[in-house]
């Protein structure tokens, strides 16, 4: 029950909000764990993947001489 208090009514415990997946979202958490799953698998893959473009990265980005980096 809300108690009055001047212009303000003040509940006593705020309102109970519940959620829930829909059956579509259900379907989306499947497909995301198998997608989770792989990435953590070939996470290692992808760090040694990253490493030489990280590299050219570095590289390119240090041969700049603009005021505004463009490479």
């Amino acid at each position: 029950m809300p108690c009055v208090s001047g212009l303000f009514f003040l509940r006593r415990q705020p309102p109970k909000v519940e959620y829930a997946l829909s059956g579509l979202g259900k379907e989306l958490r499947v497909h995301m764990i198998a997608l989770w799953t792989w990435r953590v698998e070939n996470a290692e893959g992808f760090r040694r993947s990253r490493q030489p473009f990280d590299r050219d990265q570095d590289n390119q980005s240090s041969a700049c001489t603009t005021s505004i980096p463009i490479c």
